[in-house]
């Protein structure tokens, strides 16, 4: 409980572990006569010292037991503490959701839905995912009516489409006097904002912006850059007029954050979760045989979290016949074609009003947060090493547990470890936040500066297309070896500055917490459920034969064959979107492949599709799919030819290899004793200083693709260990329809990275 009578300069709430600085008495302090014997605020006297929080007026003081307000933090952010009677929901304690950052604490108090059904106030709800979108929207228009809430976002379900302008501007004149309730995908926000202004809508002050799952976006960034673009919008509404919410809240990196309201809600008795946690070698399979049991001993569904398909895939694959046409996977659309390797029938998972349909239903990360599910399960949870996307925070592990509303029937917790390390400290995780936020801001202003210099002399506007590939090069952090590297910097999506990408260095720093704390050996997760878990730890170590790995071998040729169909489609896709035009916004759809050498193709294809015909082209391309090497150097190879001869990249490459020679079309007799012979070290210098002297980038390119670059560009004859360049690779290609733009930047066009 809060002791007020304690809250003199600094005490400690002790149920949030929030240590705060009493910075100014609160207004209306309770007077002694208030206080009950424990010191805590008198029932008669909560009307009299509290009556809102941030703009939420308190409408039955009954259903709370605790509150303080007007404090703040270490960091100097204003806070409010609330302690709910058990079950209590907040629509029971407050007419409205206030403003600022809200820590519920718990899922399923009713957050976001004391926004959407509040009717005084026009709302914006962002959420992560369309899944999501659409559950809520569907779930409130059947309660309140079909016109009560509008969805925004691309087509789901019995939405065939991304809804038009006209769609937009006809539900808010069917609204009338009423208020309006936008739910919309994060990615949808500013096309959404687009259209209010266009209609002349005020939206910054006739709406309320809610950021729902917050702590999802955050994590999600890694792979979805363009959620960050909500914050963007975010702060350009009034501080009253704003709110971010999650019940499993992340730190921000983001200094703005600490200046918003603070709202900490929790139960009296926070539910304590009674979790079975298995540390094993093989999670795939420690998953298979708790099913097994769970399938032999009960008739109760099972709903299994795991952020991986092809984990998923392996699961499946080794459950027993019988049950397959009893399992569902709730996951992205992108992952459809993979699932129906492995189930015929993936549709109707689950209900409208919440329940599965399936006895056994696997979720991935687009169903972790925001989903209500009203069957008690049996839920298991697998984070893997193999997979280091799947590798769960004790936060996600709760959100998970939290998507059951009506409480699990058990919980399993399964996982591993890579080669066990050093844990990182507390002082570790903030110097190593630090360092990204340093080399960020850095980078920031250098760039921006830059910007401004180009825009005011109009002969280096040029150096704009190097600069947006520059920012890309600098940002690109990663925590270590095995994960994919975040961009720390990004562009601000309305005023297309540059600015710090504060959701990836989140992302990157939960991930560096992950992977140098939470899992640098095996007993820091058990310590950590523990401290407010009920937590029954066991070890299974299988020995080789108990493990099974045909499927996995099953599941790399199914991989392949889909890729093989996959490339298929693409090909079609690509000629149909060139032949009718080659219209960009079409693009996008196209690349809707989670396949990274897929979304490669489809990109150099864009780019190269006037320059050689379109079908010599794509089969080119695809030839190589296999070998990533081999990809990368015909993309280099190509976009060379393509370069119009005045490009200064090319110019410069064939002037300090010395191929006058080759450009006068002398013979190879005529000139093979007289032609310098270039060594790899030489041939390797003069890339570097290509790179060098064109970009002014000391960038440490790999000295194999610059060697390989070279090999794919020119022909050449090996004279004791020495090489003559004997002509272009490019004389195999067909004859160029166009050369490239003169304006393009080719280093967005070449690849100079490793391909898998």
């Amino acid at each position: 409980m809060i002791n007020f009578a304690l809250a003199t300069r600094k005490y400690t709430i002790l149920k949030s572990g929030c240590e705060c600085i009493f910075m100014e008495e609160p207004k209306n302090r309770p007077t002694e006569g208030e206080l009950n014997s424990d010191n805590s605020i008198s029932e008669n006297a909560k009307t009299n010292v509290f009556s809102d929080i941030n703009g939420a007026t308190i409408i039955d003081s009954t259903k709370y037991l605790e509150l303080c307000k007007d404090y703040f933090t270490e960091q100097e952010q204003p806070l409010n503490y609330i302690v709910l009677k058990d079950d209590t929901k907040l629509g029971h304690v407050l007419n409205r959701l206030p403003h600022g950052i809200i820590d519920k604490g718990i899922t399923g108090i009713g957050a976001t839905t004391l926004e959407i059904l509040d009717n005084t106030r026009n709302s914006i709800i962002v959420v992560p995912t369309k899944a999501l979108a659409y559950n809520k929207y569907k779930e409130t228009n059947s309660k309140k009516g079909d016109v009560y809430c509008f969805y925004v976002g691309s087509g789901i379900g019995d939405i065939k489409k991304t809804p038009r302008f006209s769609d937009i501007q006809a539900y808010i004149l069917n609204r009338g006097s009423q208020v309006c309730k936008f739910i919309t995908v994060a990615d949808s926000l500013g096309s959404l904002i687009k259209v209010l202004t266009e209609l002349s809508i005020n939206w910054s002050n006739e709406y309320f912006l809610l950021v729902d799952e917050i702590d999802t976006m955050q994590e999600d960034s890694a792979y979805r850059p363009k959620l960050e673009n909500v914050m963007d919008w975010y702060f350009k509404f009034p501080i009253q007029n704003r709110a971010v919410v999650s019940a499993t809240l992340n730190s921000f990196s983001n200094a703005e954050m600490l200046k918003e309201h603070k709202t900490v809600i929790q139960w009296e008795h926070n539910p304590q979760r009674n979790i079975n946690l298995y540390y094993t070698d093989f999670v795939d399979d420690v998953a298979k045989n708790t099913i097994n049991m769970l399938l032999h001993d009960t008739d109760d569904k099972i709903l299994i979290a795991y952020n991986s398909i092809d984990g998923i895939a392996n699961i499946i694959e080794q459950l027993p016949q019988n049950y397959k046409e009893d399992i569902g996977i709730l996951c992205s659309e992108r992952s459809d074609d993979k699932v129906k390797m492995y189930l015929d029938d993936n549709t109707n998972i689950i209900s409208a009003t919440g329940h599965l349909n399936k006895r056994i239903v696997f979720m991935t990360c687009a169903y972790f947060a925001g989903i209500d599910i009203m069957d008690k399960c049996h839920l298991i949870t697998v984070s893997s090493r193999l997979q280091p996307f799947t590798y769960l925070s004790t936060n996600r592990m709760a959100q998970i547990a939290g998507r059951c509303r009506l409480g699990n029937l058990s919980e399993t917790i399964i996982y591993d470890i890579a080669k066990p390390t050093a844990e990182a400290t507390e002082e570790d995780c903030a110097e190593y936040q630090s360092n990204l936020l340093r080399k960020a801001n850095l980078f920031v202003e250098a760039l921006n500066s830059m910007k401004r210099l180009v825009k005011e002399n109009t002969e280096l506007s040029p150096l704009m297309n190097f600069l947006n590939y520059y920012m890309s090069y600098l940002s690109s952090t990663k925590v270590d070896k095995t994960s994919y590297p975040l961009r720390i910097i990004r562009i601000n999506s309305i005023s297309d500055d540059f600015t710090t990408a504060y959701f990836n260095i989140d992302a990157l720093v939960q991930k560096y917490h992950l992977k140098k704390t939470l899992y640098s050996n095996k007993d820091v997760l058990r310590e950590e459920l523990s401290q407010n878990n009920d937590v029954a730890y066991e070890e299974v170590i299988l020995l080789p034969w108990e493990h099974n790995s045909e499927s996995i071998t099953s599941i790399k040729d199914n991989n392949k064959i889909l890729q093989k169909s996959q490339v298929e489609k693409l090909k079609t896709e690509l000629l149909e979107w060139v032949n009718n035009g080659a219209n960009p916004s079409e693009f996008n759809a196209i690349q809707n492949y989670t396949n990274k050498k897929l979304q490669l193709i489809s990109k150099t294809f864009a780019h190269l599709c006037y320059s050689f015909p379109p079908e010599w082209l794509i089969d080119t391309l695809v030839a190589n799919i296999e070998h990533g090497k081999k990809l990368r150097n015909t993309i280099n190879s190509l976009v060379f030819y393509a370069l119009p001869n005045g490009n200064k990249f090319k110019a410069l490459l064939l002037q300090k290899f010395e191929c006058s020679h080759i450009i006068v079309g002398m013979k190879y007799d005529e000139y093979r004793k007289t032609v310098r012979r270039w060594s790899p070290a030489e041939i390797l210098q003069v890339m570097k200083s290509i790179f060098r002297d064109l970009y002014n980038s000391n960038r440490p390119y790999s000295p194999s693709i610059l060697r390989e670059m070279f090999e794919g560009i020119f022909i050449t004859t090996k004279i004791k260990g020495r090489k003559i360049i004997r002509g272009f690779k490019t004389e195999e290609y067909p004859k160029l329809n166009s050369y490239l733009r003169e304006d393009i930047n080719e280093l967005e066009y070449f690849i100079l990275e490793p391909l898998e």
